[in-house]
């Protein structure tokens, strides 16, 4: 239990981080980040670094295409579900206490409580709390009414869901829960336990505390003044009838000051406006708390609020220096149990965050030290020196030696140093192993050495799959102007992604052809050329071309319930209803909202899709004399309105046209990144369908256009 009950006090003391800071660096724009060590991404020292961890704590399995998010969503699934299934068992076992007491609590509310999704208001601490009543002898009446309210306060978070009803059944909730919890101040016995749960519903019951949960601009909830005057008349009554109940409110004083201190302070600049007079309380409380409860629930954290009050107090000096011990603490092992691993992240997070002094390499644990290369946009000229005289300091590391002096001298631009400071040889599963090879092969790509910049990578894509790797393989081939190579079945590009996109952008339609006509090309490759080609003529409205390809290539497209539309097209590109059937065909296959994320870029090409290619590949450039598939619906919707005659193709033209630019999906879809918001004209389009066609099933099907 008091595990359980620690995990509200810990994450409340998270409260105020949680909205001032991302926890996680965002992943490129398209393709996953390669899971090894590349300068091409230094940009992202969070991802790397976190690589080189999972490799050395074995904490998930380096070939994920993704490891890092992959691993934080499986360790939190499995936590989750651990926690949540420990809080049922307490649950049953806390029943025969609560028989002591004539407590009944159903199940149904119980169990709500447990599987609502309310960080700070946890059910952990409602079981301590629980706990802390049935025990004490004095509490002769209310127990079961204190036990029943700590259980409801866990569904306000759950119920404030921003809806209409979300918003009724939470008032109503906190209606009973206020009127409830008088009536227990009033109650002989209950005085300190109905005051705690006052001060909680003070805090949770906040339409600002909600709206924050919410993802609402709340900072502060308005109901922590009263919380506070509430917590700490619990402190003082409290003993001799609860320890538990007494260093808890004891901590909250504290916890509760520290974020209010925090009230006018927006969360990223320099906190200078942090309260001066309640952030000392915080300090005070904090220490108070220590000194009597050395070893409590709650000492640890309230040993390490520590740095953030420094933060807060703004210094910066001690920060640091409080910073560095903790990392080189975290860092000091070779190796890391899942445990380890957990709160080796806590402190890499915080030091990523908060950490702003010049860290001495020569001070920091291999690891540390490692994380401040990768951090650092500029490599400190005497680093290589620094490192070499701390090999041994690396014993327990192996290969996090040689990786580093390599990253150094890459980072330096000393290539021949670097190739000759690690020569060939074969390249294992490991971070490490990959992360040498890469920047081997971006010292050679560096110096002109293609060829062997291509063994490079294809050294590492052998060694486990790899989308990056196989996109440098592809693109140091266009760049040589070997184009045909990117599609044999010994080049290394395996993945049909990664090949399907330099069909589409590498190469001009000649070339595409040129390459389908090779009988040793594989029958993969074939068939993703040939969808890459459709889509390409398709883009360009050429649909002679597209007739072609389709009766030399029958599987050039899949798009069989069209390909009546695009013979008709071939022979006259203004067939209105042909051109609205393709650009339905466009929408529903690559661009609305539930189709591939995959599909719907790749047929958009968005600029972060090319700007990470070109790269790689000068070549790449979008498909030239392409057609927004908007452009299509538009367009006929514009004639049918000259003509000014109805059809049911017209009501299908304005459904699609509602449809598209409805809400969200305009911009990121319909727009295609050049046309003006002004042409978004979903309620003009709207009242045409609905007075000229109310009987259309294209009318029926379209019930709004917001």
């Amino acid at each position: 239990m008091k595990c359980f009950a620690a995990v509200f006090l810990f994450v409340l003391g998270l409260f105020v981080n949680c909205a001032a800071y991302a926890c996680w660096e965002p992943a490129p724009p398209f393709y996953s980040a390669p899971d090894y060590i590349d300068p091409g991404y230094t940009q992202q020292p969070t991802h790397q670094f976190m690589l080189l961890m999972h490799d050395y704590a074995d904490a998930v399995a380096v070939e994920s295409r993704d490891p890092y998010a992959a691993a934080r969503q499986e360790r939190i699934g499995r936590e989750s579900e651990a926690a949540r299934k420990k809080a049922l068992a307490d649950g049953e076992a806390l029943a025969n206490l609560l028989k002591a007491k004539d407590v009944r609590l159903d199940r149904e509310t119980f169990e709500k409580a447990v599987f609502s999704e309310c960080p700070n208001n946890s059910v952990a601490n409602a079981l301590a709390f629980v706990r802390a009543v049935v025990g004490d002898p004095a509490v002769t009446a209310g127990a079961a009414e204190l036990a029943r309210a700590r259980f409801n306060l866990l569904l306000l978070c759950a119920s404030g869901d921003g809806s209409a009803e979300g918003i009724k059944r939470r008032q109503q909730l906190l209606a009973a829960l206020s009127d409830g919890v008088a009536t227990l101040q009033q109650t002989k016995g209950t005085g300190a336990y109905s005051d705690y749960l006052a001060a909680l519903l003070s805090l949770y019951g906040s339409e600002q505390e909600a709206a924050y949960w919410r993802g609402g601009p709340a900072f502060v909830p308005e109901g922590l003044p009263k919380a506070l005057e509430l917590m700490r008349k619990v402190q003082k009554e409290a003993l001799p009838k609860s320890i538990w109940l007494h260093q808890t409110a004891t901590y909250l004083v504290a916890r509760l000051q520290l974020i209010m201190a925090q009230k006018d302070w927006d969360g990223q600049t320099t906190p200078v406006k942090a309260d001066a007079a309640l952030l000392k309380g915080a300090k005070e409380g904090y220490a108070d708390y220590l000194r009597q409860y050395p070893s409590g629930l709650y000492a640890d954290s309230a040993r390490n609020i520590r740095r953030k009050i420094l933060f807060l107090e703004n210094d910066r000096a001690e920060l640091n220096r409080e910073l560095e011990a903790r990392i080189n603490e975290a860092f000091a092992r070779s190796h890391f149990t899942k445990d380890e691993f957990d709160a080796a992240y806590d402190v890499f997070t915080e030091f990523k965050i908060r950490y702003d002094g010049e860290a001495g390499l020569s001070r920091l644990t291999p690891l540390a030290a490692f994380y401040i290369l990768l951090r650092n946009e500029t490599v400190p000229p005497d680093s290589f020196n620094v490192f070499q005289r701390r090999e041994g300091d690396f014993k327990n590391w192996p290969g996090l030696f040689r990786l580093t002096r390599a990253y150094v001298l890459f980072s330096q631009k000393d290539y021949a140093k670097l190739l000759e400071l690690t020569p060939f040889e074969p390249v294992t599963r490991s971070v490490v192993s990959r992360s040498v090879e890469a920047l081997r092969a971006r010292a050679f790509e560096a110096v002109g050495k293609k060829d062997e910049a291509v063994r490079a990578w294809q050294n590492i894509a052998r060694a486990a799959p790899d989308a990056q790797a196989q996109i440098h393989i592809a693109g140091l081939y266009a760049g040589m102007g070997d184009f045909e190579k990117i599609f044999a079945k010994d080049s290394g590009v395996s993945d049909p992604h990664v090949a399907g996109d330099f069909a589409l952008f590498a190469a001009d339609d000649n070339q595409l052809w040129k390459v389908l006509e090779k009988s040793s090309l594989e029958p993969d490759s074939r068939e993703m050329i040939q969808k890459a080609l459709f889509r390409r003529l398709l883009l360009k409205r050429d649909y002679k071309r597209i007739q072609r390809l389709i009766q030399k290539y029958p599987r050039a497209e899949d798009a069989k319930e069209i390909a009546g539309d695009l013979s008709a097209l071939a022979e006259n590109p203004n067939s209105a209803g042909a051109r609205v059937n393709v650009a339905d065909y466009i929408y529903e296959s690559y661009l609305r909202p539930d189709a591939p994320v995959y599909d719907q870029y790749k047929f958009l090409y968005s600029a972060d899709i090319l700007d990470e290619l070109k790269a790689v590949c000068p070549t790449c450039k979008p498909v030239e004399g392409a057609v927004s598939p908007f452009a299509d619906f538009y367009e006929a919707e514009q004639a049918f309105a000259a003509k000014k005659e109805r059809s049911e193709v017209e009501a299908e033209t304005l459904h699609h046209l509602i449809k598209c630019f409805r809400g969200s999906e305009f911009s990121d879809r319909c727009r295609w990144g050049r046309e003006e918001k002004a042409q978004n004209r979903g309620k003009f389009w709207f009242k045409r369908l609905h007075s000229l066609y109310p009987e259309s099933k294209w009318t029926q099907e379209t019930p709004y256009y917001y």
